[in-house]
C-alpha cells in the first residue's frame, strides 16, 4: 500500500507485514496523493509544493548485503560502527568489483549504442564548456570505436 502524509513525504508499505518497502519518497511540502500506477511498479505523488512526481518503485531482488557492497563499490568507503566513512582500498575494492560482477554480469555490460551515446554527450558537453581538447579526445575515441565496430571479425 502506498500512504501521503503531512511530513512531506510518501511511503509504500508491505501490507502484511505494516513494513516500509522504500525509503521516504520527500517532497519539499505536504504530500496530498499518492497512488500507484498500473502494475505498481510505479507511484505517482502530489504535493503542496507545487510538484507532481513518479516514482519507480518495483522490487530489487537483490540481497541486502549486495546492495550494501554495490554502495562500497560506487562510494569506494565503508561505514564503521559509528557511521563514519573508511576509505577501501585497492584489493578491497577489486574483490567487490569481482564478486558483484560474478554475480550481476548484465550491471557490467556496456552495448556499443549506450558507449558511443556517451560518448556523443561528452563532445557535447565539452564543446558547451569551451574544453575542445577533451572534445577531441572523445571524437577520436568514437570515431575508433565506430571503426572497430564496422569491421568485419576474421
Amino acid at each position: 500500500m502506498v500512504t501521503a502524509s503531512e511530513d512531506s513525504t510518501a511511503r509504500v508499505w508491505d501490507a502484511a507485514t505494516g513494513q516500509p518497502v522504500t525509503p521516504p519518497l520527500a517532497h519539499a511540502g505536504v504530500v496530498w496523493s499518492a497512488a500507484f500506477g498500473r502494475g505498481g511498479q510505479w507511484v505517482v505523488t502530489a504535493s503542496d509544493d507545487g510538484s507532481a512526481r513518479v516514482w519507480d518503485v518495483a522490487p530489487d531482488d537483490r540481497l541486502p548485503a549486495d546492495i550494501v557492497a554495490w554502495g562500497q563499490l560506487l562510494s569506494a568507503h565503508t561505514l564503521d560502527d559509528a557511521g563514519g566513512a573508511i576509505p577501501l582500498n585497492a584489493k578491497e575494492l577489486r574483490r567487490l568489483w569481482d564478486d558483484l560482477r560474478a554475480r550481476y554480469p548484465a550491471e557490467f555490460t556496456v552495448t556499443p549504442a549506450a558507449a558511443r551515446a556517451w560518448r556523443e554527450r561528452e563532445i557535447g558537453d565539452c564543446l558547451h564548456e569551451g574544453n575542445l581538447k577533451a572534445a577531441e579526445f572523445h571524437y577520436w575515441w568514437l570515431v575508433a570505436e565506430m571503426a572497430q565496430a564496422a569491421t568485419p571479425a576474421k
